[in-house]
């Protein structure tokens, strides 16, 4: 049960040696992995007490006396957006769960990017419209996905999401969406690339790597306002890691921050028209 310890490095390249540099390989991978299970725990549980000592809080104060019904309004309101905030975060952890259980058993089907788009900015429109942001889609009416649409949906919700809530007031978002055609020689699908663009403030350049990592924030106070836990990026990158994409930050600085997004897929031979929502 200690995997820290290591084996005395090979003295020589032969086989007991090369069998020595593997097993040191596996204990090194085996223990960050227990050290990063370890980690999300203690983490996962952290984020869950948090809400749960505000409920009680709440509760307790309340019942030290009498209330009017507006004050017993009141609690109950504060107790259900700590409830929604549980929620949400339970969610995202099954999501991220279920995203490595299905590393061996992925489902795979053709998905139109350009309606997981427009059915989140839909989704989005309160947040949008009350804080001015302008959202612009260019491009992505003719391309399909290789995935599962339902992991596919939180993705690109995921991503849209939190270029809305970190954008300054009265911003924009742009969406550009593209394809970039594999070799015709090579046994390959197509990459579909989409940048999710903001004009919010900068990420320094030595997080663009950490954002990804499960419950990291920026700025602790800015998350808690807008109601993350820091696991948005996180299931992003878990979910297009099954079906070999990437997601990351490929440009950042005072007028906005881009990230991309690539996933195998192609072209329609013959796309239906967009109907502007």
């Amino acid at each position: 049960g200690e995997f820290g310890a290591r084996l005395d490095p090979p003295a020589h390249d032969d086989e007991m040696g090369r069998m020595t540099s593997l097993l040191n390989e596996m204990l090194e991978r085996l223990h960050g992995a227990i050290e990063a299970n370890r980690r999300f725990a203690a983490d996962a549980s952290h984020e869950l007490r948090t809400p749960l000592t505000v409920i009680a809080g709440e509760v307790d104060v309340t019942l030290r006396r009498e209330r009017t019904p507006q004050e017993y309004r009141e609690t109950l309101a504060r107790v259900r957006d700590q409830l929604r905030q549980m929620t949400e975060l339970t969610e995202n952890l099954m999501v991220l769960v279920r995203s490595q259980e299905r590393a061996g058993d992925r489902l795979v089907h053709e998905v139109a990017l350009a309606d997981l788009i427009d059915a989140s900015l839909a989704r989005m429109r309160g947040a949008t419209e009350a804080r001015g942001i302008t959202c612009t889609v260019r491009g992505g009416t003719d391309v399909l996905v290789y995935g599962d649409e339902r992991l596919y949906a939180r993705v690109v919700d995921n991503l849209l999401a939190n270029a809305v809530q970190y954008n300054r007031d009265g911003g924009t978002v742009t969406v550009e969406v593209g394809c970039e055609e594999a070799d015709a020689a090579a046994w390959a699908a197509d990459r579909i690339v989409m940048r999710v663009t903001n004009t919010g403030p900068a990420i320094p350049r030595e997080e663009w790597e950490r954002i990804f990592e499960r419950f990291r924030r920026l700025d602790a106070s800015r998350s808690r306002r807008t109601g993350g836990a820091g696991l948005g990026l996180a299931i992003c990158r878990a979910i297009v890691g099954l079906y070999d994409g990437s997601v990351r930050v490929v440009a950042s600085e005072d007028t906005g921050t881009t990230f991309e997004l690539v996933l195998p897929g192609r072209r329609e031979a013959s796309a239906p028209p967009r109907v502007a929502s």
